[in-house]
């Protein structure tokens, strides 16, 4: 019965020990074990794997319809969130081997709360000094969206901000 107590304990101090080297704006990662609907938090960004190599379904599936690719896209187009601000610093950490989806109405209406995709040809970074850098590996599509909060004022729903 002692050995039991003591194995409890033990898996308790290394829980413990592992919450304390947790903190905000660490960076993260995604890996090659991941699957769609995996996701990760960047502040009041979120990255949700939406197609990764071996997923039963194809690419094509995973973009909506209202979705555009971004032709050439130029060094604005590593923005991942249309503001200005703290929110503008969720960045791709370069285009290359990026292709980028975006929403109708995306950097128009400020309440949207679906963001772009991207698909990687290669690994990349999602960078923000605060949030800390997201990495995923190539071959994944990543669908990001903004989380939202609750305006008491206007009794609605809207886009939260950083």
């Amino acid at each position: 019965m002692s050995t039991e107590a003591l194995a409890a304990s033990e898996v308790v101090n290394k829980m413990q020990s592992h919450l304390e080297d947790c903190n905000p704006g660490m960076p993260a990662a995604f890996t090659e074990a991941c699957v769609t609907n995996d996701a990760i938090w960047q502040g009041d960004l979120c990255l949700k794997i939406v197609h990764h190599p071996g997923a039963a379904h194809s690419l094509e599936s995973a973009i909506p319809d209202n979705y555009k690719k971004v032709e050439s896209p130029k060094d604005e187009d590593r923005q991942l969130v249309p503001e200005g601000g703290e929110g503008s610093r969720h960045k791709l950490q370069s285009l290359k081997g990026v292709e980028i989806y975006r929403p109708d109405g995306w950097g128009v209406d400020e309440e949207m709360l679906s963001g772009p995709i991207f698909v990687l040809s290669s690994p990349g970074v999602v960078e923000h000094p605060k949030h800390g850098n997201v990495t995923i590996p190539a071959g994944f599509a990543v669908r990001c969206s903004y989380q939202r909060e609750y305006d008491e004022e206007q009794k609605r729903e809207r886009r939260a901000r950083d």
